[in-house]
């Protein structure tokens, strides 16, 4: 279960599929440790910030995701921006 397959649904079943997603992780991830990353980019004068948007919602989010048992924080960080944007950390 990722949360980026999330089909939008707000209600109960977001609940469940979230409280699922949640008990997954805890044998390989720490409990509660998230990290998120800010990736700026500079292009045609504008600075430029990365979001995330939820699916079939208003709202955004900064990349990021829960910290593994063997990962320190940079670690997490930087699996986080490549799994979030495909390329390796600049």
């Amino acid at each position: 279960m990722n949360f980026r397959n999330f089909d939008g649904n707000h209600g109960k079943d977001w609940i469940a599929k979230a409280r699922e997603y949640m008990t997954g992780l805890a044998a390989s991830h720490m409990p509660g440790v998230s990290v998120n990353i800010v990736v700026f980019h500079y292009h045609e004068g504008s600075l430029q910030v990365l979001l995330m948007r939820f699916a079939d919602t208003p709202f955004y989010m900064l990349p990021g995701g829960y910290v593994r048992n063997e990962e320190d924080l940079d670690h997490a960080a930087a699996r986080c921006f490549r799994e979030w944007t495909g390329k390796q950390e600049p």
